[in-house]
Order: C-alpha cells, then structure tokens, then sequence
C-alpha cells in the first residue's frame, strides 16, 4: 500500500535550485513536474482509465482521452526540464517517464482497437515513440551528462538497484526491443490508421484484407476479440493492474531513496489542480461503473422474469 506523505508546512518549489550541492545526498526535486499533486493526479487518472477500459464503460473513450492528454503535457515538462534546465539529476528523467507511462499496457487496447478514436490512437503511437527514442537517449547517452551525487543513485527493480549498475543495462536492453516494436507498429498497423484516418487515401492503396473491400468495412474489434477470447482479456487486465501497482510502488520508492525533498506538498494551485481533476476523473468512472452495474442488474432481472413468464405459460 501506498502511503502519501503531506508536508507539515507550506513549500513552494519551483525548480531544482542552482546552488543544490552535486557531492551531497539528496537534492531538491522539481515539483512542477513530478510533486505530490502531480503525482497524485496522474495515479488517480491511471485507475480511473484502467476501470473504464477494463469495464468497458460509455465514458472510456473520453477518460483515455483526458489522460492522453495529461501524458502529452507532462512528456512536454520532461523534455523542457532534460534540455533547458541547467542542472538535471540523473534520477529525475526515469522517475518522471516511470510516472506518465506506468498504465501504458492501455496503449495495447488504443493502438488496435480504433473504436474509441483514430485520432487519439494515431496521437498515442506518437507519443509513445518519442517517449521510446527519449528513453533509449537516456539510457545509451544522456545519463552520462547529468549529475549523480557521490551517494549514488538509485532505481526500482523490485529492489533497490544502482541506477548505473545493472539497471542501466537492463534499460539498454529494453529500448533495444521496444525500438524493434515500435518499428514493426509503424510498418504493419499505423499505415491503417491513417487509411482510416483519411480515406482519400484508400484511392491511392486499398488495404487488403481477405473477405473486406477496405479498412472501413471492418467492425471494430472488443477486448475478447484482441486478445483471444475470455482468458486472454483477463491475463491482460491482471498484468495491466500488476504493471501499475509496480510503476505507482517504484517511483515512490525511487524519490525516498533518492532523498529527494520538497515534492509531497499539496501547497499550490499548481499541484492542487491536478490532483483534484484525477480525483473528479476517478469519481466519475465509479459513479458511472456504479449506475451501468445497476443498469446490468436491471436488465437482467427483466429477462429472468420474462423466462419465468414464459416457462408458466407453458405449463399451463
């Protein structure tokens, strides 16, 4: 279980202070891009987005669209804190991605599933693959040009492991794989996305698909359908769920060991609003999970009396 720990005063931090001292163990984090409202509100989006795709709640389009968007801002603050700010702790551009992507399983269903939105389907693949080529940046050059205290830094992999040690080839071996993914994703699958996109294009190339003329004649796919049937879907939620618990467990690991101070205050309207729209997204999705269980029910209890009507009409 996690536990949040609120300041006992007001701190208002902006950005890493010029004058933290590189050789000493800890530093001051930046709370703009990573504080405890952020934090919060990012978290709270991953449940609320995981429930409504898993449920396959009316509202699911919508929510994924929300955190789409939360993900596209925040990624904008890791690059503008990797490149612009003077002085960046090694540890700061994996805790951050470690934040945005930790429910990116959802990426799965958004990236074939076309039913929700081509639009958003074509804006995560592109969010996702300059998140893969910023990682593999990270983790093949970029940590060398930062700073690492001279206590060491630490990352999360189901214990705490140097973030230069095997961490690091670990990540290298990663981004070597998730850019092969990425690669096949953009030669197979987002060609018919943009068909689907812009059916112009169907005049210059038809999509061949035994049975269907073109892309839009397919009716679009559902969970069972995407991953085999019953079972698959429920393996997939189960990682999915097991993922976030994970990536929520060790970036809240990662800023104690760290020792990165000044990011658990919900002291300013930069971290309040955040965190309270999480919290209106995640009331929402339950609120409606609560009436569609109610509807379910309902319906249900409908079609049993309608059997049993029908079974005494027989009998007599």
């Amino acid at each position: 279980m996690i536990i949040f720990v609120f300041a006992s005063s007001p701190v208002a931090i902006n950005t890493v202070m010029n004058t933290t001292n590189p050789s000493s163990c800890g530093f001051t984090g930046d709370a703009e891009n990573y504080g405890l409202g952020v934090r919060l509100g990012m978290y709270l989006q991953w449940i609320a987005t995981f429930l409504a795709t898993t449920l396959e709640l009316p509202t699911a389009p919508s929510i994924r669209t929300a955190n789409t968007t939360f993900q596209l801002a925040n990624f904008a603050g890791l690059l503008l804190l990797t490149f612009h700010r003077p002085q960046v702790y090694a540890v700061e551009p994996l805790l951050i991605p470690s934040i945005l992507f930790g429910a990116a399983w959802l990426f799965i269903l958004i990236a074939i599933n076309v039913e929700g939105s081509v639009d958003e389907a074509i804006l995560r693949i592109l969010l996702y693959t300059t998140a893969v080529g910023y990682t593999t940046w990270y983790f093949w050059h970029g940590m060398d040009t930062m700073i690492q205290p001279s206590c060491g830094s630490f990352a999360y992999f189901f214990c705490k492991v140097n973030l230069f040690g095997f961490f690091r080839a670990v990540g290298k071996v990663f981004t070597v794989w998730a850019s092969i993914a990425f690669a096949l994703l953009w030669i197979f699958h987002v060609p018919d996305l943009f068909w689907a996109r812009f059916p112009v294009l169907n005049k210059v190339k038809k999509r061949v698909v035994p049975g269907r003329a073109s892309f839009e004649d397919e009716e679009p796919l559902n969970q069972k359908d995407i991953f085999g049937g019953e079972f698959g879907t429920v393996l997939v939620t189960v990682l999915g769920l097991v993922v976030l618990i994970f990536m929520i467990i060790g970036a809240e690991l990662v800023i104690v060991w760290n020792n990165i101070q000044g990011v658990y205050a919900l002291d300013s309207t930069g971290q309040f609003i955040p965190a309270f729209l999480g919290l209106v997204l995640l009331g929402t999705t339950l609120v409606e999970a609560i009436r569609g269980k109610r509807e379910k029910d309902r319906r249900d209890e409908q079609e049993r009396k309608k059997v049993g009507i029908v079974y005494k009409s027989k009998q007599s």
